[in-house]
């Protein structure tokens, strides 16, 4: 089994570089590493040493040519590797058995994608670890089509900071599609699911990823979540987006009262607010103001490319 991962990377901080030195040293071991480097200007194009290793190749692309969707998925069609891991630039390894625990599940011919646990540290907060615990539980899962009555949307639910592709299931279907905003992860497992493959959620393949976001990143992260929606309904076809958002209040405020921080009920609250309303803005995006727009969107390039 051929394996690669890919990386894209811009203005990288320590985090790659602790990335890489992981990834280097796996028990099963990738044959590439690609990093897809993003440049804005010369200095951006400057590579550290831990970088140089053989098995490392890198490209350079403008940062105004790069879509998170379109340009992985030239990528991965351009590659003859068996699988494709993509990972992003701040996703770090737990352990070394990541590549080893997410190719697993490959074995069985049915697999197309596999996405692993995001696990935290002492310095995320208390909400973002208890979100963290409901969208990546430590009991594994495998997705057909047919669990959409069963999960909703949780059925489609996949990972663009860490998650490996089986490369000729991929290639039967659009995947990431050519431009999105965001969710191109969840589109491409949809597109997938719907052609008879199955996804699988592997808790033992773990990564150290959260988001400390504030109420203004957390607004536009999920304002373009809905943009993405609305251009994509197939995404959300047959399933109810807002059941799923309840649910993650609920579970998130009963682990807080778990652990006795009953202090940040509040703030659970004024977060799903922001998570409601700005989902729904972006939801009805085509009738907002176009600067409007542009201001509650995490994605300022995806605008300006139209």
């Amino acid at each position: 089994m051929n394996i690669e991962i890919v990386i894209p990377v811009f203005r990288p901080d320590g985090r790659l570089k602790m990335s890489i030195e992981r990834l280097l040293r796996q028990s099963v071991m990738p044959d590439r590493i690609l990093l897809e480097v993003l440049y804005e200007n010369p200095i951006d194009r400057e590579i550290p040493e831990i970088y140089m290793d053989k098995r490392i190749e890198v490209r350079y692309t403008p940062k105004e040519e790069y879509d998170r969707a379109g340009s992985r998925d030239a990528i991965i069609r351009e590659l003859d590797s068996d699988i494709v891991i993509f990972m992003v630039q701040t996703a770090i390894p737990q352990n070394r058995y990541l590549v080893e625990k997410l190719t697993e599940p490959f074995k069985e011919e049915r697999t197309a994608v596999v996405y692993g646990r995001h696990m935290t540290d002492d310095e995320c907060s208390p909400i973002e670890c208890c979100v963290r615990q409901f969208n990546y539980p430590p009991k594994g899962m495998k997705k057909s089509l047919e669990d959409t009555r069963k999960l909703g949307i949780r059925t489609f639910f996949n990972s663009n900071v860490c998650a490996a592709y089986r490369r000729s299931a991929y290639l039967e279907t659009e995947g990431f599609g050519k431009r999105m905003i965001a969710g191109e992860d969840m589109l491409a497992a949809r597109r997938l699911l719907e052609k008879g493959w199955q996804t699988v959620y592997a808790p033992e393949a773990e990564i150290l990823y959260y988001r400390n976001d504030n109420l203004r990143e957390l607004w536009k992260r999920n304002f373009d979540i809905g943009v993405a929606h609305a251009e994509h309904p197939e995404m959300i076809e047959n399933t109810k987006p807002g059941k799923e958002g309840m649910r993650l209040v609920r579970v998130t405020s009963a682990l807080l009262k778990q652990n006795h921080m009953e202090e940040y009920l509040g703030e659970v609250a004024a977060r799903s607010a922001v998570r409601y309303l700005a989902y729904h803005f972006g939801k009805h995006y085509a009738h907002l103001p176009e600067h409007f727009v542009r201001k509650c969107s995490a994605n300022k390039a995806y605008w300006e490319k139209e």
